[in-house]
């Protein structure tokens, strides 16, 4: 039961010590009958003695009963019944790096696991329950009622920190979609609140928002990576003081296993830092790490996989000259040769690049297609201008700021079956990506020319991201959630499988012992375990779910009040009895 005016039913409870007031002061004025005066005596003793506590009388009672039950009615109680509609229950769980935090025990995660047993525990006859992981993409992992709690157990079990924050709008979107027919929905979010949503949300229902985490001082690495200059190759270093507070740390530096740099940080509250140090030739492993841990241990180190004698070789196609020209020339460690359409071999190359142009068939290597013309294999209905992207299925995209980039030019494309969308705009993909007869396969929709793109600064880093799509060659750092691309040994030595998450730092080698690729979190805002406040959702109720999404329970005013009435009658009834008792009889003298 529930009341609808709780500031009514506060008010009226503040009659109680008014009628028991009434009732004291009654009492003490009361009246004394003496048959005869020779029988009279002083009662102020008496009296006295009384009031020295309030008298507990059945009037008393059955007074300040009456007094409560209309302070009840008027804060309208409400009756939910029992036999309501079933419920089903979408449970979101933040599985964003951020949540791998161990400022609560056992961690951020760990305590939204328990919450979320706690809910699948409390299910009832008829009720559902859905278990969506708000990684990037948002997915739904398990459903079910109480037959099936050892796998939704199962299934929130599974689920590890890593990577950066889906879309909250997908998930709540997705969790909408899971309500059955005549089921209430409740849609609860697990969350540290790490991340923020851009833009307004809207959800069917009232959102339960559930939060894991304190305000937590963060020291983290933001940035680790080797970078050609004049001088030779050089080994960077960026770290950030995330906290409210100046901190003092030492970071340590290897290459190779051998220390080599011992730099005393000290850094003011929301400050960063960088270092630089020069490469030997053949290093070929670079590690650092900050010497105390803190709430966050996963970004006090990082490691780098050097690659210093491979060079990507790639291919650029295009009728006209490409802005895709210099931000690949910008990467020291990709050579890029040009070629018209008319006049082109993919021979010797490891990537080739389409620019405003489309083969017929596509070559047997790594390939990118930017603003393709319509063609066989990829039919073009029409171009559109002013796109703004609000989806990114892809983690390889999800570190990039885009919601204030306009594209240009965007091809109104239909996917390809063996490809999948990594950037989209609504229904209308922005880039996608694939695997076309064994090769990977990734195509821009939209022209960088158009919309001002290739001279914002995100585009030399949408570049970076695109080339970990097309090829493995040149980038061999992953983060925390990424899936393993083959069977690797993780840095404890443990054998994982290729599609497995990945749920730690460091090195990862292969079968064989070799240096296979690192994985980091370097990510600024997931290290940043400062909270936030929730965002503002907004309902959107269909008028179709209306009588489906909610009890609306009956309303207790009415019987309350008339119960009243029925006990004010019986007390009058009581208080003409007990007059007429003490009236006293006619008689002779």
């Amino acid at each position: 039961m529930s009341v609808l005016a709780p500031l009514l039913l506060g008010l009226g409870l503040l009659a109680l010590p008014v009628v028991a007031a009434l009732h004291l002061l009654q009492q003490r004025r009361r009246r004394v009958r003496v048959p005869a005066l020779e029988l009279w005596h002083d009662p102020t003793p008496l009296v006295r003695q009384r009031s020295r506590r309030l008298p507990i009388t059945w009037p008393l009672l059955l007074r300040l009963l009456i007094a409560a039950l209309l302070a009840l009615a008027l804060g309208r109680p409400l009756l939910h019944s029992v036999t309501g509609l079933p419920t089903t229950t979408a449970l979101l769980l933040d599985t964003s790096t951020s949540m791998a935090a161990t400022d609560i025990a056992p961690s951020r995660l760990g305590a939204a696991q328990l919450e979320a047993r706690r809910a699948i525990a409390a299910l009832r006859t008829g009720d559902q329950l859905a278990i969506i992981d708000l990684s990037n993409p948002p997915r739904l992992v398990a459903r079910g009622g109480p037959d099936a709690r050892t796998a939704l157990e199962a299934a929130v079990d599974r689920l590890q920190a890593g990577g950066h924050g889906g879309s909250l709008q997908a998930a709540l979107d997705l969790a909408s979609s899971v309500q059955q027919s005549n089921h209430s929905l409740q849609i609860v979010v697990l969350t540290d609140t790490a991340n923020h949503a851009q833009a307004p949300l809207t959800a069917p229902v009232s959102v339960d928002w559930r939060t894991f985490g304190t305000a937590s001082d963060n020291v983290a690495f933001v940035a680790f990576a080797a970078r050609s200059t004049t001088d030779g190759l050089h080994l960077y270093a960026r770290v950030a003081n995330l906290g409210s507070a100046p901190v003092a740390r030492t970071m340590n530096v290897a290459l190779d296993g051998q220390l080599t740099q011992t730099e005393p940080i000290r850094l003011e509250a929301h400050t960063e830092a960088e270092w630089s140090w020069p490469l030997p030739k053949d290093t070929a492993i670079a590690t650092a790490n900050l010497d105390s841990s803190d709430a966050f241990a996963d970004d006090d180190q990082a490691t780098l996989l050097l690659r210093g004698n491979t060079t990507l070789h790639a291919l650029l196609v295009s009728p006209n000259p490409s802005p895709l020209e210099r931000a690949l020339r910008a990467l020291s460690n990709v050579s890029v040769t040009t070629a018209r359409p008319d006049s082109y071999s993919t021979a010797g190359n490891d990537l080739t690049i389409f620019s405003g142009y489309m083969p017929a068939t596509l070559p047997p290597v790594p390939t990118w297609i930017v603003a393709p013309p319509t063609s066989a294999l990829l039919p073009v209905s029409g171009t559109s201008d002013d796109v703004v992207a609000d989806s990114v299925p892809d983690n390889r995209f999800a570190a990039l700021d885009l919601h204030s980039v306009h594209f240009g030019g965007v091809a109104m494309l239909q996917p390809p079956a063996w490809s999948g969308i990594a950037l989209g705009a609504g229904s209308t993909p922005l880039i996608l990506a694939g695997f076309h007869a064994g090769q990977p396969v990734t195509i821009w929709s939209f022209d960088p020319d158009q919309g001002g793109l290739a001279n914002r600064v995100q585009f030399p880093l949408l570049v970076a991201a695109t080339l970990r799509t097309v090829t493995t060659g040149l980038d061999q750092s992953w983060t925390l959630g990424d899936q393993a691309p083959k069977t690797l040994h993780d840095p404890a030595g443990s054998a994982i499988d290729a599609g497995t998450p990945f749920a730690a730092t460091g090195l990862y080698r292969t079968p064989g012992n070799q240096p296979a690729l690192t994985v980091n979190v370097l990510d600024a805002e997931e290290s940043d375990l400062s909270p936030r406040p929730a965002p503002v959702i907004e309902i959107n109720t269909p008028t179709t779910a209306t009588t489906t999404t909610r009890d609306l329970g009956r309303e207790l005013w009415l019987p309350v009040v008339g119960l009243v009435c029925l006990m004010l009658l019986l007390e009058g009834l009581g208080m003409q009895l007990r007059r007429s008792r003490r009236t006293p009889q006619a008689g002779r003298l």
